[in-house]
C-alpha cells in the first residue's frame, strides 16, 4: 500500500478512535443525568382511580395524610400515570418532585408509616421509589 493511502488510513482511524472515545464520554454523562433526574422521582402503586379523576389531587391528599401536615401541590414538578386505564384496575403514578428534601421526607414518612401495620391497611395504598435496571 503506497505511503499516501496508509497515512489517510492511520488519519481516519486516530479521528475514528477519538470519536469513539467522545461517544463513550458522553453516554456517561447522559446516563449520570438520568440517574440524578430519577432520584427525585417516586413511583406510587395502588391507587383507586376512577375516569376522568384528578390524580394530582388524589396523590397530594395521600402525601398530607402520610406526612400528618401540610403538603403543597407546588412541590411536585411533574406527575403522570403509568399504562392505560381499565376500570376496577390500578395504575401506578410517578411524581416528580422538585426537592430531594421533599422527596426523602415522603420516603421517610411512608417507611414509619410501613412500621404501624393497621395504618397501612387503613390507607390500602403502598409507594415505591424509582428504581432503574441500569448498571451504575
Amino acid at each position: 500500500m503506497p505511503a499516501k493511502f496508509q497515512s489517510q488510513l492511520d488519519e481516519i482511524q486516530t479521528s475514528m478512535n477519538n470519536q469513539n472515545k467522545h461517544l463513550e464520554e458522553l453516554n456517561e454523562y447522559i446516563e449520570d443525568q438520568e440517574r440524578y433526574s430519577r432520584s427525585f422521582c417516586l413511583r406510587f402503586v395502588r391507587f383507586q382511580e376512577d375516569k376522568g379523576e384528578n390524580t394530582t389531587v388524589t396523590l397530594v391528599n395521600f402525601i398530607r395524610d402520610i406526612l400528618q401536615g401540610d403538603f403543597d401541590v407546588n412541590e411536585i414538578e411533574n406527575l403522570h400515570q403509568i399504562g392505560k386505564f381499565t376500570k376496577g384496575k390500578h395504575r401506578a403514578i410517578t411524581a416528580r418532585f422538585y426537592s430531594k428534601p421533599i422527596h426523602n421526607e415522603v420516603l421517610q414518612s411512608l417507611y414509619r408509616l410501613k412500621q404501624t401495620k393497621s395504618s397501612m391497611r387503613r390507607l390500602n395504598q403502598n409507594i415505591i421509589g424509582v428504581i432503574t435496571i441500569r448498571a451504575f
